[in-house]
């Protein structure tokens, strides 16, 4: 199976409607704790999109100064 790239934006979208769902109160505590568990899963996504970013920037200011070599 291939690994979809992920979609940063569209991840970010979602964690604030689901954010916005449980401020509200509305919803029953079994769908409350089904949205907390999709939050935390989107989470742990936009975590590691962002260190495969931040490693990716280091070999770039690594390359430049000289230190990838």
């Amino acid at each position: 199976m291939t690994k979809q790239p992920i979609d940063y934006k569209k991840l970010q979208a979602e964690l604030e409607s689901i954010v916005a769902e449980l401020q509200s109160g509305d919803l029953a505590i079994d769908e409350a704790m089904k949205r907390h568990d999709k939050a935390q899963k989107i989470i742990e996504q936009l975590e590691q999109f962002l260190e495969q970013a931040e490693q990716k920037i280091s070999k770039v200011g690594d390359l430049r100064s000289g230190k990838g070599k």
